[in-house]
């Protein structure tokens, strides 16, 4: 009985994980970062809050400030499709 709880808290928190891409620099000055959630009950609005703390802390680290310039979401889609957010930002 025991594993099996914890083979389910540990599904759960698995089910949660937001893998990112990471800062990528788009060539103009511009950078990127996408999240994707771990589960379809990922909220979106999650995801462009968790990518925009990423970038602020990004233009944080070089003593520059972070604007935002577009936020994409994309819904949980069937057979799958995990919920995505992506930024495009500049560090000024």
């Amino acid at each position: 009985m025991k594993t099996v709880a914890i083979s389910s808290a540990f599904l759960v928190l698995v089910g949660c994980a937001t893998p990112t891409t990471g800062v990528l620099h788009d060539g103009d000055g511009n950078y990127i970062v996408m999240r994707q959630g771990g589960s379809a009950l990922t909220s979106t609005s999650e995801l462009t809050l968790l990518a925009s703390k990423e970038a602020s802390a990004y233009c944080d680290s070089r003593g520059m400030k972070f604007r935002k310039i577009f936020a994409k979401e994309v819904q949980a889609r069937p057979l799958g499709g995990w919920p995505e957010s992506t930024i495009l930002f500049r560090c000024e």
